[in-house]
């Protein structure tokens, strides 16, 4: 499965949404501990620094929330919904219950120009690296996946280089001190783009499969 974040404009205001697969549907986060968690980490702070804002909860009950050892209870989800809303993330208690509805939607990103674009973006992604083990970040330099990806948009991921886990997964492949994206085919060993067009994997390549996307 795929997961994008993806800035995009709407009526001159900046979001990230995230999302599941470009072409399958469904959403990696599977569990209602996992998704209150990826709520709490769109907000760029730790589970100590969310407790300590939301200020109803203790440390360890947020611990066995987001690890899905105990169920939360309704009117805790009704104060959580409220303080991620307050805070700027668009997110519904159908969605942490059910993964149904839309996924969260940070909307504290308001009428970005490129400068601060560009480094919201890295913030954004850095804080996904530092919470995710093995986590990297590197920018497009190159058209080759337009229209969805081109120069300059940002994506982060995790090398892989089982081959096999790779099979028809949006992948980057850095090569020749070039970042490319496309759909990874195992029996070509290569990647390919919306017009057929391919890129051959080399023993020197560095391949992973792209999860989280900054877009201009």
């Amino acid at each position: 499965m795929w997961l994008y974040c993806v800035f995009y404009y709407i009526f001159d205001t900046c979001y990230i949404i995230n999302f599941n697969s470009f072409l399958k549907g469904g959403f990696m986060y599977n569990t209602v501990g996992e998704r209150i968690s990826y709520c709490r980490n769109l907000l760029g702070i730790s589970r100590r620094e969310f407790v300590n804002a939301f200020g109803k909860i203790t440390l360890p009950t947020l611990s066995r929330w987001e690890l899905d050892y105990t169920a939360i209870p309704t009117l805790k989800l009704d104060s959580l919904i409220n303080f991620f809303q307050l805070n700027g993330i668009d997110v519904s208690a159908e969605w942490i219950l059910s993964n149904n509805g839309h996924p969260p939607i940070n909307t504290n990103l308001q009428s970005l120009d490129k400068l601060n674009f560009d480094e919201l973006a890295y913030i954004t992604l850095s804080n996904l690296k530092n919470n995710i083990e093995h986590f990297e970040i590197y920018q497009i330099n190159n058209n080759f996946f337009e229209p969805m990806l081109y120069n300059g948009d940002y994506v982060g991921g995790i090398l892989n280089n089982n081959l096999e886990m790779l099979v028809n997964k949006l992948c980057y492949v850095i090569q020749d001190k070039m970042l490319y994206a496309g759909i990874f085919n195992f029996d070509r060993t290569a990647i390919f783009n919306y017009y057929k067009q391919s890129i051959k994997i080399n023993d020197t390549s560095k391949i992973g499969v792209i999860s989280w996307i900054a877009k201009r």
